[in-house]
């Protein structure tokens, strides 16, 4: 750098350290505190002894001394006091010299807008991984390409509604040790989710031990009740063969009973300003759920409009006529039962 007049130098200097607080340490061979000055109580290390070790008394420094190159510059070292500091250290034959400057507010001000940024795109990165694994990736793709869209302010669509629902569960984390709840309430939800991920269902609810699935938010080429149908013999052939393996283990098993219903229903997103979600509503999603109820471990209940629709399918259901909760008269729906083992 070529040489700079001294009016130059001493602003340059005077403007770097301008509410920098700067301090420094000389330490010889073996780490020795040989000389000290500046404001070292502003961080937190102004009781300093010379001719003591100063890896003692300047904890923070352990690790980094002997310096093996010319100069070394750490930005925003949290300082034992509690305070940061930016800390070079330069090596200088014998002797390494350290000097501290204090972080001003801009560059606090600069550090908490990076920590902001770095917080959201962990969120970002977060809320992406829940929504590919509860959502599907179809459903994100298209939503974020436009090909599909949500209004806040609501919209009917023609869809299916599955709910299914694992049997006897509260008895069983009555009985069992949480961890054991927890670890298999996981395995039998994935079992329960896949297959509709796979059908291209959104997962609009998880509540406990039961899943609701909605068909026919994604365009594809079959029917939302064929799609549910499939989603439902999936789950239930998922289900029995981790039974299967649950079992030679000599470990407990669950069963579970699904409801589907289609029809007209209004989606929407749904919330406060704080957290919004993606929903449906509408007597289907009502009837889907009470059919669900009523369901015998291992059996699929659909309703009349779903059975319609399900051709290569309706030769393994059975028509019943059955009352449901919350529901006048008698409900014509359609059985299948699979054999749990």
């Amino acid at each position: 750098m070529k040489s700079l007049p001294k009016e130059i130098t001493t602003y340059l200097v005077a403007h770097a350290l301008e509410k920098r607080s700067p301090a420094y340490l000389c330490i010889g061979r073996n780490a020795v505190l040989k000389e000290f000055g500046g404001d070292t109580a502003r961080y937190g290390i102004g009781s300093l002894t010379r001719g003591s070790s100063a890896l003692d008394q300047v904890p923070f420094l352990e690790g980094l001394l002997p310096l093996r190159q010319p100069s070394l510059v750490l930005p925003c070292v949290q300082i034992d006091s509690g305070n940061k500091a930016d800390v070079h250290i330069i090596s200088d034959g014998s002797k390494h010299w350290v000097l501290l400057l204090s972080i001003v507010e801009e560059e606090i001000e600069h550090l908490h807008l990076l920590e902001k940024a770095c917080e959201h795109n962990t969120l970002h990165e977060r809320h992406t991984k829940i929504l590919d694994q509860y959502l599907g990736k179809e459903l994100v793709k298209a939503l974020d390409e436009g090909q599909i869209k949500i209004c806040e302010s609501g919209e009917r669509r023609h869809v299916s509604i599955l709910f299914a629902d694992i049997r006897e569960f509260t008895a069983f984390s009555e009985m069992n040790p949480p961890e054991v709840v927890f670890a298999t309430l996981n395995h039998y939800l994935d079992a329960m989710i896949r297959p509709l991920l796979e059908e291209s269902a959104v997962v609009d609810r998880i509540m406990g031990d039961a899943v609701m699935g909605v068909f026919g938010i994604l365009t594809m080429a079959v029917s939302p009740p064929h799609q549910a149908v499939v989603a439902a013999l999936k789950i239930l052939t998922a289900v029995r063969d981790m039974n299967q393996q649950l079992a030679k283990s000599g470990k407990a098993v669950l069963e579970v009973g699904i409801g589907i219903s289609t029809g007209p229903v209004a989606v929407g997103i749904l919330g406060s300003t704080v957290r919004k979600t993606f929903s449906v509503v509408g007597h289907h999603v009502n009837l889907a759920a009470r059919l669900q109820d009523r369901a015998e471990p291992f059996e699929i209940l659909v309703d009349e409009n779903t059975y319609k629709e399900i051709v290569a399918y309706q030769r393994g259901f059975r028509e019943t006529d059955i009352v449901l909760k919350g529901v006048t008269g008698q409900v014509k729906a359609y059985a299948y039962r699979m054999q749990a083992a």
